[in-house]
């Protein structure tokens, strides 16, 4: 029940021209799509990229392991069969991400993902081409806590990995050597002491 909050709230503050100072014209949201609509998501963020374009992708929404470990991104249609096996038609692999951005011209690439398992995601993509960064909100084997404590209101809020990227960002708490800029490093240790 997050995503859409989540998604909102983090393209409120991309926006917002004094804190992450991207164009509304260049943030596309991407709300309950089927895997077709999120591999073309995918794709078309990632294609005819410049060297010095920034390209930053992130998913909220539940991921899945299958039986032999792969990542996939589940979509709005995913489905497995009457015996729980993963129907791969309806949801897209950590490879097909993979293979776009190692297409992709961009040295600039953020990937955010808050969903249970994302640190499997990183299973055989080179991380360590320099200005590539993932940040998960759990490690391989982690599920991923959904949401703040909203019992005692009807609103449903970010949750609490977004809520504390969000408001790292935001608030310029996450600036922890006061330069008045954040760098991934500073933004994922300040979400994970939160």
């Amino acid at each position: 029940p997050n995503a859409p909050v989540n998604v909102r709230s983090l393209t409120e503050i991309l926006t917002h021209p004094d804190i992450g100072g991207f164009f509304e014209k260049d943030v596309r949201q991407v709300i309950n799509p089927d895997s077709q609509e999120l591999c073309e998501a995918i794709d078309g963020l990632f294609f005819n990229r410049t060297r010095d374009d920034l390209v930053l992708l992130y998913f909220n929404g539940h991921a899945i392991r299958d039986d032999s470990g792969k990542f996939y991104f589940a979509t709005s249609k995913t489905l497995t069969s009457p015996e729980g096996k993963l129907r791969k038609s309806t949801v897209v692999s950590a490879g097909f991400l993979h293979d776009v951005m190692n297409d992709c011209r961009s040295k600039q690439q953020i990937i955010i993902l808050e969903c249970c398992f994302g640190g499997a995601f990183a299973k055989g993509l080179d991380i360590t081409m320099r200005g590539r960064v993932i940040l998960t909100s759990s490690a391989s084997t982690q599920y991923t806590i959904c949401s703040l404590d909203s019992s005692h209101s009807q609103k449903i809020a970010p949750s609490l990995y977004t809520n504390y990227l969000i408001e790292g960002i935001a608030t310029g708490a996450a600036d922890q050597n006061c330069d008045g800029m954040i760098s991934m490093d500073e933004l994922h240790d300040y979400i994970n002491e939160k």
